[in-house]
């Protein structure tokens, strides 16, 4: 796993903590990749919103692709909103290609180029300074 130039695994901590796995997966010559991340039941709110700026800007700015691609299970409306709202743009969509714990899902395909990056990373941003600075729930920001 080191050694394979085509895949990249990370580990993201917060407070310390190792909460989230990010993967990147089919670096290639032709400057693409696939990637997906994985956040552990014990990871704080709203850490997976971390995950994907994360991700995005090792990406984009470490691996230097050109094009970033990935896939969700049509189930999980969670990641798809958060992968919407993160700039990424559906695809396409492999019909009845996984069987889960659901039943047979569909795996929704999403991509999302460099030239797009710049603009997805400053609303990212904004939306992870503003979770950042929240006061957590049941405090009063006063």
């Amino acid at each position: 796993m080191l050694e394979d130039a085509s895949k990249r695994w990370l580990v993201l901590k917060v407070d310390e903590r190792e909460c989230a796995v990010i993967y990147f997966s089919g670096i290639d010559q032709n400057q693409s990749c696939s990637w997906g991340f994985y956040s552990g039941p014990s990871a704080p709110a709203g850490v997976s919103l971390i995950v994907e700026l994360a991700g995005l800007e090792y990406a984009f700015d470490k691996l230097l692709v050109r094009r970033l691609h990935c896939e969700v299970l049509s189930g999980n409306q969670q990641v798809i909103n958060l992968h919407k709202k993160a700039g990424f743009v559906q695809e396409g969509c492999l019909r009845q290609a996984r069987q889960t714990p659901r039943g047979i899902e569909d795996v929704i395909v999403f991509g999302m180029l460099g030239d797009e990056w710049p603009a997805s990373r400053e609303r990212l941003q904004s939306r992870a300074v503003k979770l950042l600075t929240a006061p957590p729930p049941g405090k009063s920001s006063l």
